[in-house]
């Protein structure tokens, strides 16, 4: 039908979280099936990157969902294949937008989850309208996330709320800038060629060390239970000593481990062997836990716990 499918980097970085979680509270039959088509063609048009999946892939791919008809599977086909259709072709892959940054055009499936059907109404009334303000660098202007929190009337505390709570490692958003109604300061928040301040370095590489200290505990000799207990925790519920002081890891250990870590990163500008100060961390590991205030709420202490990890990563 057509020898490319392309999805996104920033697709695959989130499947577990963004799809993954979805999946596993849906209902069976039609609704999973809906949600299953329409979560990975508006991945499709949210990005600003490639990656070619080969036929045979996607074929596979199928075979692996039994739930969906071979009826149903052409529609799916023949309509992505007309997707693509709608977007210039060069000689990378298909042309995507590259006017915003890959958040503009994404919606976290918990957002999904909170606004409901409602949702999916508003993608295909969205997909059924001219979008007159298509350009070569954004072909899907009306598939952002600003639109989608007008169009449902998302409560700004709610939205807070899940950034602080479960998204701020993954997703470069801000909502004071969001809900602020400033279109310059929303339009410079998502532009694709903004300089990365300072902050931004500083949350890649906190979200790389408490990623790779929550996801390999056990290499590093943590018990079960302390596997088990981080395991439901999202990022931001813990501080940096927290889990090293939980684990038991000693001071050569951890640099040992970033090291470890480093050989795992191409990208030689990604490196992190330089990027934590460790007699920090390892002051406040022994300082003990920090008594959050009886008033704070579940978004204050999320959000403490972002401030207080910054003072053990460098920004240069």
């Amino acid at each position: 039908m057509f020898r490319h499918f392309f999805f996104i980097v920033y697709f695959f970085r989130r499947i577990r979280y963004n799809i993954n979680v979805s999946i596993g509270n849906m209902r069976k039959g039609e609704r999973q099936l809906k949600k299953i088509i329409l979560l990975c063609l508006l991945s499709v048009l949210m990005t600003s990157c490639n990656m070619a999946i080969t036929q045979e892939n996607i074929e596979t791919a199928a075979d692996e969902t039994e739930s969906v008809s071979e009826e149903t599977e052409t529609e799916q086909t023949e309509k992505a294949a007309e997707t693509y259709e709608t977007v210039e072709t060069s000689a990378i892959g298909t042309r995507m937008c590259h006017a915003h940054i890959s958040e503009y055009h994404s919606y976290p499936s918990d957002l999904i989850d909170y606004i409901g059907d409602r949702f999916y109404d508003w993608v295909r009334e969205v997909e059924s309208t001219t979008d007159s303000d298509k350009t070569d660098d954004c072909p899907f202007s009306q598939y952002n996330i600003i639109e989608c929190l007008k169009y449902f009337d998302v409560p700004e505390e709610y939205f807070n709320e899940l950034y602080y709570a479960k998204l701020y490692y993954d997703y470069q958003y801000d909502p004071d800038v969001m809900y602020s109604g400033d279109e310059k300061k929303i339009r410079k928040l998502f532009e694709n060629d903004r300089e990365y301040p300072s902050w931004d370095i500083v949350k890649y590489r906190t979200r790389t060390l408490k990623n790779q200290l929550k996801y390999r505990l056990s290499e590093l000799g943590a018990d079960e239970q302390t596997v088990a207990k981080y395991n439901e925790l999202t990022l931001t519920d813990w501080m940096i000593p927290d889990i090293i002081r939980d684990a038991g890891i000693t001071h050569s250990e951890l640099k040992v481990f970033i090291m470890e870590t480093d050989e795992r990163i191409e990208d030689k500008e990604k490196k992190l062997h330089n990027a934590y100060d460790l007699d920090a961390i390892f002051r406040a590991v022994e300082e003990g836990e920090i008594n959050y205030d009886a008033d704070m709420t579940h978004l204050d202490r999320c959000r403490y716990n972002i401030e207080y990890d910054k003072q053990f990563v460098f920004s240069d």
